[in-house]
């Protein structure tokens, strides 16, 4: 396992693809022990990160543990047919996607992020409940989900609004925890044609607006800062998710504002696009930048822009750090005494749940 880190995934990360029978676009810089390897690659719009690994012989048996953990945490149906039964690339797979979520600060202290990421797989949230809500005339159902090997975090956040044989789908919220700290990387919806059960949620949802100040806090007033410019889908599983997990007793919420390798990965497939391409190259690197800014923008914007207005609704979460303020997170305080002056979001947020888990 260790020489396959190494002599395969280090050595293959300072060309930035990594075969674990697929090619990942995985690049960095590697320190052990005050020995550096630098990654070679032309590609100027790329964020290289450096691994540094100070105490091999304790980064090495922290890897370990977690490898064997998520070998046994996700099933074979993670893996391509043909790599199903061959351990070693099951191993690489595994510690080549970890990386795929490290942040700035993961990279410069890849012990703590190991352990984080086997606390997120040990600390398994188990939520299975439904509630009905007066507001929406609706139930809701919601529940913990194990992820695919290659997402974000081992869990997520599914939440569904429905009534008789009509369903609305909330967006799926990709979450981990760590010492009593709620980590979020990623809230990502479906994308549907709307019947006309959803088009009726849609415009029940807009109550998410009441006792907020839409008329000011737009774009044009707050540029990017602006509270209004968040999807109430978005705001309302957010509220929900947080409202849970008060009953774990959790203090904090801690969002990443960009997964580097997850940016390089796009990158390395926007360039090999480019460089197939025969004609209109130069316009064509220009859209791709333009584009994978938008998205990164768009992603790490209305993630954040999503919990400060559930901020504004609660007087129990508070920001404590924005990112860069000290790292790259953007961090909230989670109090046990709330109050909400939304109606909707204060049902939704004081739910209780029959939960069970392993903590």
């Amino acid at each position: 396992m260790i020489d396959i880190f190494y002599n395969q995934i280090v050595k293959e990360a300072l060309t930035g693809r990594i075969d674990c029978f697929a090619i990942y676009n995985i690049i960095f810089n590697v320190e052990i022990e005050g020995v550096t390897y630098i990654a070679s690659n032309n590609n100027e719009n790329l964020i290289i990160p450096t691994l540094y690994i100070n105490n091999k012989e304790e980064f090495d048996k922290k890897l370990t543990e977690y490898v064997i953990l998520a070998k046994e945490f996700y099933n074979s149906d993670n893996y391509y047919e043909e790599i199903k039964d061959n351990d070693a690339m099951i191993e690489k797979t595994i510690m080549t996607l970890l990386w795929a979520n490290a942040t700035y600060e993961d990279f410069n202290n890849p012990i703590n992020f190991i352990q984080k990421r086997i606390d997120f797989i040990k600390n398994n949230i188990s939520i299975d409940d439904e509630i009905y809500n007066e507001t929406l005339d609706c139930n809701i159902k919601y529940k913990t989900n194990i992820c695919k090997v290659g997402n974000e975090t081992p869990y997520k956040f599914n939440a569904t609004i429905f009534k008789e044989n009509n369903e609305y789908q909330l967006p799926a919220i990709y979450f981990g925890i760590s010492n009593n700290e709620l980590y979020i990387y990623a809230i990502q919806s479906t994308k549907t044609e709307p019947d006309k059960f959803q088009k009726n949620i849609n415009r029940k949802l807009y109550k998410v607006d009441e006792n907020f100040d839409v008329k000011n806090d737009t774009y044009e007033n707050y540029d990017s800062g602006n509270l209004k410019d968040i999807s109430s889908s978005f705001l309302l599983v957010s509220n929900i998710f947080i409202g849970l997990m008060k009953e774990y007793d959790i203090n904090k919420i801690i969002i990443s504002s960009i997964l580097i390798e997850r940016w390089n990965s796009k990158e390395t497939y926007y360039k090999y696009k480019i460089d197939h391409t025969k004609e209109g190259k130069e316009e064509l690197q220009e859209n791709y930048d333009k584009e994978h800014q938008r998205i990164q923008k768009n992603l790490t914007e209305k993630l954040l822009r999503t919990f400060r207005r559930l901020e504004y609704h609660h007087t129990g979460i508070n920001t404590l750090s924005y990112p860069y303020e000290f790292d790259s997170n953007m961090v909230f305080s989670l109090d046990k005494v709330d109050e909400c002056n939304n109606e909707l979001l204060n049902e939704t947020f004081n739910i209780k749940s029959n939960t069970k888990g392993n903590r």
